[in-house]
């Protein structure tokens, strides 16, 4: 065979690999992420058929200037030179399923670790406002075609930035892809125009704020269909005469009269006072809000917030049981119940099938994958 003969039938290393991408798929996930970028620094055949899976979930996390320039890259390499994965050599972006996109909070004062070394007045660390981060975030996710879970934490922009951030948000064709939201603003107009916007076929959403909150009142007119829902409830979402606690009543019969399709419902409660002095008065509220909750239709899975400084005098552990056991038995068609204690513990029941006991357990947060329920709206 000449060498003209022969240059045609050579394969690359890729489209030549026997095994199926699900195989390679399956090892990536094995092996973990650190064991993904050691084997993809050794060999460009593994970065290439591992990225499907090292490339399912990124974050960017950092101060605005450092954010703004590692968006600018990933930016560039989408438009200009995306490497490929797998048999049919997708770019790397349109693996990408998940995606943090967080500004870091600057302190406002010298630390006693470090003085003023990472203070707001330390411009070399980037910490002042930059011009170009609000486009470049609207851009990094509008090039991420499979991204289904978006999270993100912009509550210390500018006025400036939100606005450019709004006015952006009229500009973009829509994130089609993204079903799970959590998204945390300075301006809640600025999250309410993401949220009416961008987001058309949302199916979960993790709010900030409670439910006396302007976006919470947008996604309740554009997101009726929601099925997962993870509020943050504060003093003003009680009306006079119902005492804030973990369980609302007022809240939660507002809530489904917007959202009549929620399988998830999750309360979050951080208000500081104690909540109950009593057993009458806990079990009052108790019943109160299980009476709220009886009339979702198909809600599978209740997640609501009970801090130590919140509940009566005795052993949490058997308090938090005792609850759930109580509430499972009135609320027979839930499959999950969690109750948020103080971070990182939770509660947490569980049953196959309506109707059966359910097999409670306490559980640490810290195990838990990003973003996943109860402490977000994502499957763990």
């Amino acid at each position: 065979m000449d060498m003209a003969s022969a240059s045609q039938v050579v394969k690359s290393p890729w489209e030549s690999a026997q095994m199926p991408q699900e195989i390679h798929d399956h090892i990536a996930r094995m092996i973990g992420r650190d064991g993904r970028a050691m084997m993809s620094r050794a060999s460009s055949y593994f970065r290439h058929v591992f990225s499907a899976v090292h490339y399912e979930e990124l974050r960017f996390t950092n101060t605005q200037r450092q954010l703004s320039y590692t968006l600018r890259i990933f930016i560039q390499t989408c438009e200009n030179m995306p490497f490929t994965s797998g048999a049919g050599n997708v770019p790397f972006n349109h693996y990408i399923s998940a995606a943090s996109i967080e500004c870091v909070t600057p302190p406002s004062a010298a630390t006693p670790e470090t003085g003023w070394e990472f203070a707001d007045d330390s411009p070399r660390l980037g910490w002042e406002p930059d011009q170009n981060l609000p486009c470049r975030i609207m851009k990094a996710i509008s090039l991420m075609p499979g991204l289904a879970y978006l999270s993100l934490i912009l509550d210390h922009f500018t006025q400036d930035q939100d606005n450019e951030v709004r006015r952006r948000t009229g500009d973009i064709e829509p994130w089609k892809s993204v079903r799970l939201l959590r998204i945390k603003t300075g301006s809640l107009a600025c999250g309410g125009k993401i949220v009416e916007r961008l987001v058309p076929k949302l199916e979960g959403l993790r709010l900030h704020v409670g439910v006396r909150s302007e976006i919470f009142r947008v996604a309740a007119r554009h997101h009726k269909n929601l099925q997962r829902l993870h509020i943050a409830l504060d003093r003003p979402d009680f009306p006079t005469g119902e005492a804030p606690t973990g369980m609302p009543e007022y809240a939660t019969g507002y809530i489904r009269q917007n959202f009549k399709h929620l399988k998830w419902l999750t309360l979050e409660f951080n208000v500081t006072r104690m909540c109950w002095f009593d057993q009458k008065s806990f079990d009052t509220k108790l019943d109160k809000f299980v009476a709220a909750l009886k009339k979702f239709k198909h809600l599978e899975r209740l997640a609501f917030t009970i801090l130590d400084r919140h509940r009566l005098q005795g052993n949490k552990d058997a308090f938090c049981r005792g609850v759930i056991k109580v509430m499972s038995e009135k609320l027979p068609g839930i499959l999950q119940i969690a109750i948020l204690a103080d971070y990182p513990t939770y509660y947490l029941g569980k049953r196959d099938s309506e109707g059966v006991d359910m097999d409670i357990s306490s559980m640490d947060a810290r195990a838990l994958g990003h973003g996943s329920w109860p402490r977000g709206v994502r499957d763990n």
